[in-house]
């Protein structure tokens, strides 16, 4: 491929040459390549001062959504020596927006864990309660049980109900089903 300063009409227009050049990398798929090929280009849009930062850092925006996780340092390799000094500014935002993202991704797995956590949780919780409630509804059939076969036998109402603590009406109820 030759030189893309063989491209009369970009030669003296860097911000349309760097476009150009990075839209190369990207029809690649090889966005790091892209910005080593922009050190020249890059190194004249710095001299635009804050203009010319400013279509950078728009340019690394765009490429952020492109480039591989393991190509990032590499990135921040290349553009840092391509503007020195006065990449602060980009390695800022290009810092901040791996520092939002990762903070989004650690919010989206908490959120995830804290799902899970909460889904056993209220199992567990669940089980306990169901198993109390199942525990307290059998011993009340059977204080009921054990009331009818006192009933049956005879025994008065009112030691049926302080043997098995169940109320005088509870155990007169009993008794009419009989």
């Amino acid at each position: 491929m030759s030189s893309i300063y063989t491209i009369p009409h970009l030669k003296n227009l860097p911000s349309l040459l760097f476009i150009h050049t990075y839209a190369i990398g990207l029809f690649d798929k090889d966005v790091v390549s892209a910005w080593k090929n922009l050190k020249t280009v890059l190194k004249e849009l710095k001299d635009f001062g804050e203009l010319g930062l400013n279509q950078i850092e728009l340019m690394l925006y765009y490429c952020l959504t492109a480039i591989e996780k393991n190509d990032r340092v590499e990135l921040e390799k290349v553009i840092e020596s391509s503007l020195e000094e006065q990449g602060g500014k980009v390695m800022g935002s290009l810092a901040y927006h791996w520092y939002s993202e990762g903070k989004e991704e650690g919010k989206a797995e908490g959120k995830a864990e804290g799902v899970k956590i909460g889904v056993a949780r209220g199992k567990a919780e669940g089980k306990a309660e169901g198993k109390a409630e199942g525990k307290a509804e059998g011993m009340e059939l059977a204080l009921e049980r054990t009331a009818i076969n006192l009933l049956k036998n005879g025994t008065e109402i009112d030691f049926v109900a302080k043997v098995t603590g169940l109320s005088k009406s509870q155990v007169q109820k009993l008794k009419a089903q009989i």
